[in-house]
């Protein structure tokens, strides 16, 4: 027997009480990554005839059709102990709320839960909107326990860092890793490992850049290799006991593709450029896997999953910027039963 359950209120299926274990959260984008690999797997109808020589072309056959070989640790753990939102094919919708359908409104939706109706372009421009991280900086009055590290050169600006609250940088590693997103990775494990800090944005890039290439098989291997990333950074949270059974990241991207021929662009007038995903692991997390009902989940209600987690107040500028994220739960009723937050506000 299936028991349908409606958290109006909670983070998905808040487990066991109406109190929060979580007492960190890592937030995780990939840029521009859309739905429909994360899915389905790589469609090899999109490899772009530019490409057919590229050297990971090869290799991203292999990703072709099959979502578990693309994103391994997503489908492999995130898929048995936490929950992924966004299949379509469903009804199960993840979108952005914001109409532009680019990175900086992306992030600004993401990091503050508010869907400015004014374009904020792709440039050099200091967010005017108050950030998840900077009120978590000034709350704790300690800059190191809260961070971010981004591939992305406009951050600065998207998260008014000139405001010191909270810890920002992006550009090579110490250990000279590699690729962007490598360095990216490698500068915020090693101020992990340092700092411990409690709240902490990592943003890759190379997927969005390699699809403006058509670069369709180094935009899957970009994807894979996140996935890998993030892995070893659970493997971390772990092995320290600071963070393990403590700690839940919430993973997700700025904005999505267009359909077929164009997935490579995106904007407000590419259809689908606005259909996005989510996966969430951590102790207040119902492993509910792949998420096969209807509903509706936007960005910007992020902030507030944030704060529902963390359990402290974030005064937003207005005040419909979104409730923490619910969704319908489906679970079997097999006799263990699993107590479940239900509100019935």
């Amino acid at each position: 027997m299936k028991i349908l359950l409606i958290t109006l209120m909670a983070l998905p299926c808040l487990a066991h009480s109406q109190t929060s274990k979580t007492r960190h959260v890592f937030i995780i984008t990939t840029d521009g990554f859309r739905w429909q690999e994360v899915f389905n797997g790589g469609d090899s109808a999109r490899l772009s005839k530019k490409v057919t020589s590229e050297a990971s072309h090869a290799e991203s056959d292999r990703y072709y059709g099959h979502r578990e070989a693309l994103l391994p640790f997503i489908w492999s753990v995130i898929a048995t102990e936490g929950m992924i939102l966004g299949n379509r094919k469903f009804n199960n919708k993840v979108s952005v709320r914001n109409v532009f359908n680019i990175s900086y409104p992306g992030y600004n939706e993401i990091l503050t839960g508010f869907a400015d109706p004014v374009l904020i372009p792709n440039l050099r421009i200091s967010n005017r909107n108050r950030n998840i991280l900077d009120m978590y900086g000034k709350t704790l009055q300690t800059k190191s326990k809260v961070a971010a590290f981004t591939t992305w050169n406009l951050f600065p600006y998207i998260l008014n860092s000139r405001k010191g609250s909270f810890y920002l940088t992006s550009g090579p590693c110490a250990e000279r890793a590699g690729s962007p997103d490598l360095n990216t990775f490698c500068n915020a494990l090693q101020y992990i490992k340092e700092y411990q800090p409690d709240l902490l944005f990592i943003s890759f890039g190379e997927t969005d850049e390699y699809a403006h290439q058509h670069r369709y098989g180094s935009y899957l291997s970009s994807a894979h290799q996140v996935d890998s990333l993030i892995g070893k950074l659970w493997e971390y949270i772990h092995s320290n006991p600071y963070y393990k059974d403590e700690t839940t990241l919430i993973i997700t991207t700025d904005h999505g593709r267009g359909r077929g021929w164009a997935w490579f662009t995106h904007g407000p007038f590419v259809i689908g450029s606005g259909q996005t995903w989510l996966a969430m692991i951590g102790p207040d997390v119902y492993a509910a896997g792949e998420m096969k009902v209807s509903s509706d989940v936007f960005a910007k209600q992020i902030p507030a999953t944030v704060n529902f987690l963390l359990g402290e107040p974030f005064v937003v500028r207005y005040s419909k910027t979104g409730l923490p994220i619910s969704v319908i739960c489906e679970k079997q009723n097999a006799g263990n039963s699993h107590p479940l937050l239900v509100s019935v506000k």
